[in-house]
């Protein structure tokens, strides 16, 4: 710092110079316009040599100002780590070129640092020390006043971040799952109809026995199939009953006759190709493409608790919503079904069930289909990293600590909740309620008059890992 008071005083000798060689050039123009011209050429030579030696002088204080910095430099480095100056700081702040500071506590260190090194480079007596110590507790003063606008800033841009991050990553797994569904169609269709035909088997062992009238109904139903669907019909009863001559020029079909899961086939395959004739459109070879299965509200159960998961578009669900309720079982008919290859999955089967125009929903009430029952993850298991990013999950614990809240809407805010939650393993995992969420859960909080824990239980989370700057520990939030 003593370095930096040299050249400052070398820099007040050689402006005080130039003052002084200003005015005097001045008060020169303003005598020498009374002169005639041949008194203002005498002068020339003059001038001349005022600003020769002007040049001089400033190449002399250049060149000294390079001996100091070559003389002191060596000791300045030796005491001083990381120099630093205001100027390089206002560049810093300036700068548009990506160069400078990311952060505005960049900035804050940078301030610090000039007043620290000055301290360290001068003695503790000298004004330079003083002064340096000075300005660093006025600088601290007023940084305490800008610290909330400060960590407001901060909370708005990480949540523009995460937005724009979460909006990135929506983006790659839609265009990763577009990929890798338009690659996988051809070379997973066999597997599809293998895997189609193995379920239908099942579910036709389960049914019921088919009743007196529904036999006559089906015998009625096959006389209105075009020929090509009656001869795919009659086959079905060939793959059962070898002896049947599918492809006599008059087959006589015995409908009591024939088995139970025979007749659930024949009358599946009967149903749909009825329902594509009246359409009048394409068939979808409903024998090798067409699944039977008994629908739970959006997602589907059977006895063993298996289930699917059963997409309903938004133009459908208007239309079809009223004839599907909770805890009852359907015969679902005509419907797509495709690869699970949602971003977010409610279920772990590899199909999923895609509702359509043609769609219906006969209900039956007949099979024992258990109630559904949640499987809670245990937070543990999620802390230790045994669970799947595309996998939507319930989770069920008491609110141990309530963290970061935005209570205020407003532009550029959402209302968010941040909380710590507990379950039995005693392993606390953070979780963040957004907007109509985190309003459900303030509104409770603060109308309840019970004491005790908050218990929150979650259906159809989704799990993230975070890793927070300057720090080793993962959050996982739902």
């Amino acid at each position: 710092m003593l370095l930096f008071l040299q050249l400052e005083q070398k820099g007040h000798e050689t402006d005080s110079f130039f003052s002084s060689t200003n005015k005097k050039q001045t008060d020169t123009s303003k005598n020498n316009s009374t002169l005639k011209d041949k008194d203002k050429e005498k002068h020339v030579p003059s001038i001349k040599k005022l600003q020769q030696d002007a040049s001089r002088r400033e190449a002399a204080a250049q060149k000294r100002m390079q001996d100091l910095i070559r003389q002191f430099g060596p000791i300045l480095r030796r005491i001083i780590d990381k120099p630093m100056d205001f100027n390089t700081i206002k560049n810093q702040i300036e700068a548009n070129d990506g160069t400078g500071y990311k952060h505005v506590w960049e900035a804050c260190a940078d301030v610090r640092l000039v007043f620290k090194n000055a301290m360290k480079y001068n003695d503790e007596r000298s004004d330079v020390h003083v002064m340096a110590k000075t300005l660093r507790e006025k600088f601290e003063e007023k940084w305490l006043q800008f610290l909330p606008r400060v960590a407001e800033e901060e909370t708005r841009r990480e949540e523009e971040e995460a937005e724009a991050r979460l909006a990135m990553q929506f983006a790659q797994e839609a265009a990763h799952a577009k990929m890798a569904k338009h690659l996988s169609n051809e070379l997973m269709l066999d597997e599809v109809d293998l895997h189609l035909e193995e379920l239908r088997e099942m579910v036709v062992k389960k049914c019921r026995k088919m009743s007196t009238e529904e036999k006559r109904n089906l015998g009625i139903a096959l006389t209105k199939l075009s020929p090509d669907d009656l001869r795919r019909a009659l086959n079905i009863v060939t793959q059962t009953n070898p002896s049947f001559q599918a492809n006599a020029v008059e087959a006589d079909l015995d409908i009591d006759a024939q088995s139970q899961s025979t007749l659930w086939r024949l009358n599946f395959f009967v149903m749909d190709a009825l329902e594509v004739q009246s359409q009048n459109s394409e068939s979808m070879d409903g024998d090798e493409r067409i699944m039977r299965c008994y629908c739970k509200c959006f997602e589907e159960e059977d006895q063993e608790g298996n289930d699917i998961q059963v997409l309903i578009p938004t133009a459908y669900k208007s239309q079809y919503e009223k004839l599907i309720e909770e805890k009852s079982t359907y015969t679902l008919s005509n419907f797509q079904v495709q690869m699970n290859d949602l971003v977010f999955k409610a279920s772990e089967h590899k199909f999923k069930l895609i509702w359509t125009g043609g769609t219906t929903a006969d209900k039956v009430n007949v099979h024992q289909i258990p109630d559904v029952a949640l499987k809670f993850k245990p937070l543990a298991e999620i802390a230790a990293g045994r669970w799947r990013p595309d996998m939507l999950i319930h989770v069920i614990g008491y609110v141990h600590e309530v963290g970061y809240c935005q209570m205020n809407e407003g532009t550029s805010k959402k209302l968010q909740v941040n909380f710590l939650i507990k379950d039995l393993s005693d392993m606390p995992l953070n979780c963040t309620f957004w907007e109509e969420y985190a309003a459900k859960f303030i509104k409770f909080s603060n109308e309840r008059n019970e004491a005790g824990p908050i218990f929150v239980m979650l259906n159809y989370a989704k799990v993230k890992e975070e890793n927070p700057i300057g720090s080793s520990i993962n959050f996982i939030y739902f």
